[in-house]
C-alpha cells in the first residue's frame, strides 16, 4: 500500500498527470489563440486606437488596460464571434488588425497563405 501511495506522490509531484493540459499538446485546443498577450505601452495604445476607430469606446488611449478597455475588448470579441475574455489575445488582435503590418506591430507573424 505504501508503494502505491509513494508512486502516486511521485507521479503527481512530477507533473506527469497535468503536463498534457498545461503544455497545449492538443488536449486544450485553441488555448494558443486565446492566451493573453503581454503588450508593451505602444502596442496597448495602438490596440486602444483601433478599438476606438471601430466604435468600441476605450476612453483615453493611455496604454492602460482598465475597465473601459476590457469592456471594449469584450464587446469587440462578442461582435466578431470570438471567445469573450476581455483580454488582448492572438485571436482578438488578428481580428482587430487583419493586415500583416498591424499583426507584426503586435508581434504576430503573418502566416503564409492568409
Amino acid at each position: 500500500m505504501r508503494y502505491v501511495i509513494l508512486l502516486l506522490v511521485v507521479i503527481c509531484s512530477s507533473g506527469f498527470l497535468f503536463t498534457p493540459l498545461a503544455s497545449g499538446n492538443g488536449w486544450d485546443q485553441g488555448s494558443e489563440q486565446t492566451e493573453v498577450l503581454q503588450l508593451n505601452l505602444e502596442q496597448t495604445v495602438g490596440m486602444q486606437r483601433m478599438l476606438n476607430e471601430q466604435g468600441f469606446n476605450v476612453g483615453n488611449t493611455d496604454g492602460i488596460v482598465g475597465e473601459k478597455t476590457r469592456t471594449a475588448i469584450r464587446q469587440f470579441q462578442q461582435e466578431q464571434g470570438l471567445t469573450v475574455t476581455g483580454q488582448p489575445n492572438v485571436e482578438t488582435l488578428k481580428a482587430l488588425g487583419p493586415y500583416s503590418g498591424q499583426q507584426e506591430f503586435f508581434g504576430l507573424a503573418p502566416e503564409f497563405g492568409d
